[in-house]
């Protein structure tokens, strides 16, 4: 199983890491052999701390930039609250940045109010999700796409020239050859990132990961949401028998110096336990079906919500979460 972090957002002294301090820890978890590092989405709503947090992408960039073979991805991006032609600038220039690294994980995300705070319907999330994802899939396949030709002539003026009319100064009259028409589109030029979808445990979101992404990301934290993480056992096994390929459990809760806490059937998954019985909990995790799982990284001691933010981290806690478990092999991209 390989493992992968949610990164560290504060220094030892609480303050927040800026780019120099973000890509120390970056080339620290490269360095203690760890697999990936993966940044959440958030949409920051005024008054709200603990919803709000860093753009998932910058952060990517950075990281990206640190270091040389650590897999950095999203988990999740909420497509829904964004453009999707934005989304799309986005993964394409992270994949120029970290080429072959980079794997996007996409979803609804689960806070109502976020939707609620830019004007969006709630119950309309799976469809805002499923189209910004078509277009997404049209921008790095960089070919026109009829209905949005339409919109473009429709509104293109009356001079005689088509909706690209004016490019840096030149005009190109109706049926005048453009010279960029040869030239393959960014995107075109990078190749399409892995996207996995990040989905809890119905049939329908499940056949859409098995069938249109590269993965399935399934929340271990939140899973008391749904009657626990026992769930877990179920739902990869539906997802596998869909022929669901890359599986990951993310939201894992780690802290090796806490006192071993049970798992609660109806609580989530974590690895707040001595070492030996979070290597037993990982290899369980990975005999249920899980390939890869991505660790937060909190303290028992702490009086506040844990979460990236709060905490920093160390080589020697980074190379004894290498310990847990031996090294698997990287992401098998072809695909």
């Amino acid at each position: 199983m390989r493992i992968g972090l949610l990164p560290p957002q504060v220094d030892h002294t609480g303050h927040l890491l800026d780019a120099k301090g973000l890509g120390e820890r970056a080339r620290m978890i490269e360095q203690a052999g760890l697999d990936g590092i993966w940044v959440s989405d958030r949409l920051p709503l005024p008054g709200h701390a603990r919803l709000d947090g860093p753009d998932t992408f910058a952060y990517l960039a950075v990281i990206a930039h640190a270091t040389e073979h650590l897999e950095v991805g999203s988990a999740i991006c909420i497509v829904p609250l964004r453009n999707p032609y934005d989304l799309a600038q986005r993964f394409y220039t992270l994949q120029t940045l970290a080429p072959g690294r980079v794997t996007i994980g996409v979803g609804t995300g689960s806070q109502r109010r976020e939707y609620q705070a830019i004007g969006l319907d709630w119950a309309d999330r799976f469809k805002l999700l499923d189209r910004g994802m078509e277009i997404v899939e049209q921008v790095f396949a960089g070919e026109k796409v009829p209905e949005l030709e339409e919109r473009f002539n429709a509104a293109a003026p009356n001079a005689g020239h088509d909706a690209y009319g004016h490019w840096h100064g030149q005009t190109f009259g109706a049926g005048s050859i453009d010279p960029w028409e040869s030239e393959p589109a960014w995107p075109v030029k990078v190749g399409k990132p892995d996207f996995l979808l990040g989905a809890w445990f119905s049939d329908a979101q499940l056949k859409r990961a098995a069938s249109k992404y590269q993965g399935w990301i399934s929340s271990a934290g939140a899973g008391a949401m749904f009657g626990g993480w026992i769930k877990m056992k179920d739902i990869i096994k539906r997802y596998r028998d869909l022929g669901g390929t890359r599986a990951i459990a993310t939201s894992v809760d780690i802290d090796l110096r806490a006192p071993t806490e049970e798992l609660a059937d109806d609580g989530a998954f974590h690895l707040r336990c001595r070492p030996a019985d979070a290597t037993a909990r990982l290899n369980y995790l990975e005999e249920l079906g899980y390939d890869d799982v991505i660790l937060n990284i909190v303290d028992h001691t702490s009086k506040v919500l844990p979460g990236p933010r709060q905490y920093d981290v160390t080589t020697e806690m980074l190379e004894e979460i290498r310990s847990l478990l031996p090294r698997d092999k990287p992401v098998n991209r072809a695909h």
